[in-house]
């Protein structure tokens, strides 16, 4: 099936459950008071069925799954399936798995990537992260790079696989000195295990030219509440004239204007400073 194809057919499944929440037939996650309740989410090779743990709903999920089949023949796999209870009784989450004719999973669990937990991530949770760093460092011949070459491949590889996991969770302070610590043994020493080698440089400074903070279009960043010039707010450096800003919540792209190439700023103020 061509992906335009695939897009269309999936989007026809969404409605279908969009008709069977806004007809009473199953019950959505409602995510926030006066929210619309979410029922499916989809991605390229995965779905989400959400629904309240009862079995009319579940028995709902279960036709309309079952339509879709008819009509499209594209039918779901129930044996690769699972499904996963919050607040329940391991009963309850075994009949409702019965009922929709899935396995029952449990938690802690991946999905996408990363790991889905009940509650906050833990330092354990963390241990996947942790172990893609040494093992990828398992692989490299340390001693046979100059101190060049293990700079480079720490820039480059190291610092860049973390990225998945902080666009989503805070890492806390423990594993990220953790992950700072293998890679300041794999720069100094060599390959793990090595005797102690003196660090000549601050941590900060080696990778301060990878990561770093970059200002895009700035129509999300706000001109004088985020950090986007310098380590300060610009309403901390001039508190005086924030005050008598008649849009103190404007964006850095509301207040630059673009003329011919370049640019001026036009930060409106109630009076003249």
């Amino acid at each position: 099936m061509s992906p335009i194809l695939f897009v269309l057919v999936a989007n026809i499944l969404s409605q279908f459950f969009e008709k069977a929440v806004s007809g009473g037939w199953i019950q959505g996650l409602q995510c926030k008071q006066g929210g619309r309740p979410i029922s499916i989410i989809q991605f390229t090779d995965d779905t989400l069925l959400l629904s309240e743990a009862s079995e009319l709903s579940v028995q709902g999920l279960r036709f309309i799954v079952w339509c879709f089949g008819m009509l499209s023949g594209l039918s779901i796999n129930l044996n690769k399936s699972t499904t996963f209870g919050l607040n329940l009784e391991e009963g309850d989450e075994r009949r409702m798995a019965a009922c929709m004719g899935c396995l029952v999973g449990f938690f802690p669990t991946r999905h996408l990537g990363l790991p889905l937990v009940k509650g906050r991530m833990t330092k354990e949770n963390w241990g996947p992260l942790v172990d893609r760093f040494e093992r990828r460092l398992a692989g490299w011949k340390g001693r046979l790079l100059s101190w060049g070459g293990r700079l480079t491949m720490l820039q480059a590889v190291l610092t860049n696989l973390p990225l998945f996991y902080l666009s989503v969770f805070r890492i806390p302070a423990g594993i990220l000195e953790k992950l700072e610590s293998i890679q300041r043994c794999f720069l100094w020493r060599g390959v793990k295990g090595d005797r102690r080698a003196p660090h000549f440089v601050d941590w900060a400074t080696v990778v301060g030219r990878v990561i770093g903070w970059e200002l895009g279009s700035g129509t999300s960043t706000h001109f004088w509440l985020d950090r986007w010039c310098g380590e300060e707010r610009l309403g901390d450096i001039a508190p005086v004239i924030m005050r008598i800003a008649t849009n103190k919540g404007g964006t850095v792209d509301e207040f630059f204007i673009r003329e011919e190439g370049a640019g001026v700023w036009n930060v409106p103020l109630m009076r003249r400073v």
